[in-house]
């Protein structure tokens, strides 16, 4: 919404149209790919008592299930109303109202007063049945579903090439068979690790041994940083790109931005130099340089000295607090002038070499957006502060650990260890899994292709459309009957709204051979060796980034593979995207009632389209431009009303996180449209029960008391059912752009007047306050 998405926050982020997270450290990769919830499965510890007793369960409804479908289906026959209608009662009674009512009733708590706490009541038993996988940090709904996509990822990689596949097809499945040869890994080594450090004039930690040798009379940070880009879009120290311009949204344009560290947020660095998560990183980067080979006391000094200085590095970063208006982002000037205006590094060096990468030229007029000015204005002291050969250290170590999932098995324990802390996950995921995500994250339309042809239903494309559709006009709706904005900014709101763009389940690339070959042509698979294709994959990458420079923005371009279950709104494009991969229960069915496809898939898409009207998206125009379209009256109110949700969700104290608080800022453009979201798709709902069914409510799940508006919010409650490690919560609290998943459910619903109706909850009770926040 984008479910989770991308941290837009840095505007660029979300531009970088592949992200290639296979190359990066995989807490990295977590961090910029979504904070979402990577994919988890089931935990297998603790004994295998739970486990049995879990697969019973599973299996005993399941069994439950079928025999209820068969007695109602023969109940329906004999039916007054008819075989076809399956119908009985005011109680629906096909196959998918019955799976679903299983599903729903399963996850449920009905001890709990829904009135007192939704989400306990929605989520409660599902939490108690679910045990959070050694390998995660935390499990739910979105987990499990990309755990089944996963499963059919396998599926569709380990199938033998056909003699006319693709050659881009043949190339992913390749690539999947030479990650998952852990023998072959082992037996490889450190050989061409050694010679990639070699390229970058070597590790200084390591001395005289293999990937060392460095010579501190070479070093010329800017020399350092470009080679650094060549293979990969992520960079330390500065990062140097190529990105969407917010003001021409038809053209790029190149960027100078503060970096990713290497933890996952700068709070980490600021808690104090003992602090454990803190240590757990400097170790990792010690232990890690002792298996490469460096003396032990070397090593220990070394990592002190680059965490010391990366923790400078974190407190000169701007905050992303700081960093949710795109229009203070935007500091556009020509190259001479980033030359004037920031000192201490050179800048015409670094730029020039960095498109001297794909060897085009430039000069000194060429725009630059210079997005972090705090930043530039202080990382010059800094380098010039610190010694070359920490400077060094510090990068290579950072190129070299975002690799260690293709070295020998002493570096992913190493790694391990320091994840333990950090977000609580004891084992890593199966070696399948991690590398169906790698090559899903190296060539997302390929595997998006498989899976499409796998598992894709194509009535969901129709379906999901016509909600789009419903929705859109309860959008519009819902502005028409705001009481603070202006008629003039109500219209051209409305316009806008008209102008989004939906995509769903898959692009047309997918199906083009030869623009799949062509997109992964410089590609090279190396089936005996998976680092070498990692690092072949990163560079090709990072030459197409570039090459974009000087080619118009391509709008049928997505940001996800179709394998993804997620969803997410474009700015700079105004579309909304709903990949296939979450169109599934319980977010979509076309077999289950409205009710439960408006609350999953209905919820979905109104969080997306009210995405363009949040605190970010609602700076840029219908057809992308970075341009405001409010007058200041309107612009005062809708700040005031989007406080309210910040203060709302900032006294939303988190259990096991020692008193923590969500982040209000940070959250508070999810929260929006999170509170849009569920009242659009409630209207929408209703107003197709008035226009398809004559004002008749739809028939009630069997064995399930509950309305129809109250199986609405119960869906849209248990697609958040969702248990989380107290280290992944403060993981989350300080680098989410998402509230923890069961204030995703308290907000919008202690918000919204239609849910204590729906559910009889009395003013004052926990879910029914008496001061409710409101944008749209």
């Amino acid at each position: 919404m984008r479910l989770r998405r991308n941290d837009a926050s840095n505007t660029r982020l979300r531009k970088n149209k592949q992200g290639h997270c296979s190359e990066m450290d995989d807490l990295e990769c977590f961090v910029v790919t979504e904070q979402l919830a990577t994919s988890r499965k089931y935990k297998l510890c603790k004994g295998r008592v739970k486990t049995i007793l879990l697969a019973f369960f599973i299996a005993s409804t399941i069994a439950l299930a079928l025999a209820v479908i068969v007695i109602l289906i023969k109940h329906s026959d004999t039916n007054p109303k008819g075989p076809n209608t399956q119908s009985a009662d005011g109680v629906c009674l096909t196959p998918g109202c019955v799976i679903a009512a299983a599903r729903v009733m399963s996850a449920m708590d009905m001890n709990v007063n829904p009135c007192d706490d939704f989400y306990n009541f929605a989520c409660g038993t599902w939490v108690r049945q679910h045990v959070i996988p050694e390998d995660k940090s935390s499990f739910g709904t979105f987990t499990k579903l990309r755990d089944d996509v996963s499963v059919i990822s396998k599926s569709v990689l380990e199938a033998s090439n056909k003699a006319d596949d693709a050659e881009a097809i043949k190339k992913s499945r390749n690539y999947y068979k030479a990650c998952i040869n852990e023998d072959k890994i082992e037996e490889l080594g450190l050989t061409y690790i050694q010679k990639y450090m070699d390229g970058f004039g070597g590790w200084p930690v390591l001395g005289s041994n293999p990937g060392g040798n460095w010579n501190s009379s070479d070093y010329n940070i800017e020399d350092l940083l470009i080679y650094s880009r060549k293979g990969t879009n992520y960079l330390p120290l500065i990062d140097v790109g190529v990105t969407q311009d917010d003001k021409h949204p038809t053209k790029h344009i190149l960027y100078i931005d503060q970096p990713d560290l290497g933890m996952p947020s700068r709070d980490y660095y600021l808690k104090g130099r003992d602090d454990k998560t803190l240590m757990a990183y400097q170790t990792m980067i010690q232990e890690s340089a002792v298996a490469f080979g460096a003396d032990e006391t070397t090593a220990a000094n070394d990592a002190k000295d680059i965490v010391d200085m990366e923790i400078e590095l974190a407190n000169i970063t701007v905050p992303k607090e700081e960093r949710r208006d795109p229009e203070k982002l935007y500091n556009k000037m020509t190259l001479g002038e980033l030359s004037n205006n920031f000192t201490g590094v050179d800048w015409k060096k670094l730029v020039k070499g960095t498109m001297q990468i794909i060897g085009l030229s430039i000069d000194d007029s060429e725009p630059v957006l210079a997005i972090a000015p705090p930043f530039l204005e202080k990382i010059g002291d800094l380098l010039t502060k610190y010694s070359s050969r920490v400077i060094v250290n510090y990068v290579l170590s950072r190129r070299v650990l975002g690799k260690t999932f293709y070295l020998p098995k002493v570096f992913t324990d190493i790694k391990l260890k320091y994840r333990k802390v950090l977000s609580g996950s004891a084992t890593e995921s199966p070696r399948w899994q991690s590398c169906g995500d790698n090559v899903k994250n190296t060539m997302p339309e390929v595997v998006g292709r498989l899976f499409v042809e796998d598992a894709f239903r194509k009535e969901a494309k129709k379906d999901v459309l016509d909600l789009v559709g419903k929705l859109r006009v309860s959008f519009k709706g819902m502005i028409d009957d705001l009481p603070w904005m202006e008629s003039a900014t109500k219209q051209v709101a409305k316009e806008k709204a008209d102008f989004i763009e939906p995509r769903i389940g898959y692009s047309d690339v997918v199906y083009n051979d030869s623009a799949l070959n062509a997109m992964y042509e410089n590609v090279t698979v190396y089936t005996d060796d998976p680092l070498r294709t990692l690092i072949s994959a990163s560079e090709a990458a990072v030459i197409k980034r570039l090459y974009d420079l000087r080619k118009d923005v391509d709008k049928n371009d997505w940001d996800m593979s179709p394998a993804t279950v997620n969803a997410y709104y474009n700015p700079e494009t105004n579309q909304i995207t709903f990949p296939a991969a979450i169109l599934q229960p319980p977010f979509y069915s076309h077999d289950q009632p409205a009710y439960l496809n408006y609350g999953g898939i209905g919820y979905v898409i109104g969080h997306e389209i009210t995405h363009g009207f949040d605190d970010q998206g609602r700076l840029y125009d219908k057809t992308g431009n970075l341009h405001s379209w409010w007058s200041d009256t309107d612009a005062a109110k809708f700040k005031e009303r989007a406080q309210c949700i910040i203060d709302q969700y900032s006294n939303f104290t988190v259990p096991g996180t020692g008193g923590m608080t969500l982040n209000g800022v940070n959250t508070q453009g999810e929260n929006i449209a999170d509170n849009g979201g569920i009242k659009e798709s409630y209207y929408a709902y209703r107003e197709w029960i008035k226009a398809s069914r004559n004002g008749k409510e739809e028939d009630m799940l069997p064995g399930m008391n509950y309305t129809s508006s109250q199986l609405y919010f119960l869906n849209a409650a248990q697609i958040w059912c969702d248990e989380s490690r107290n280290e992944d919560k403060i993981l989350s609290i300080y680098t989410s752009r998402h509230s923890i998943t069961k204030y995703r459910v308290y907000g919008p619903m202690q918000n919204f007047d239609e849910f204590s109706k729906a559910w009889n909850c009395p003013v004052g009770s926990y879910m029914n306050p008496a001061k409710k926040c409101a944008v749209w």
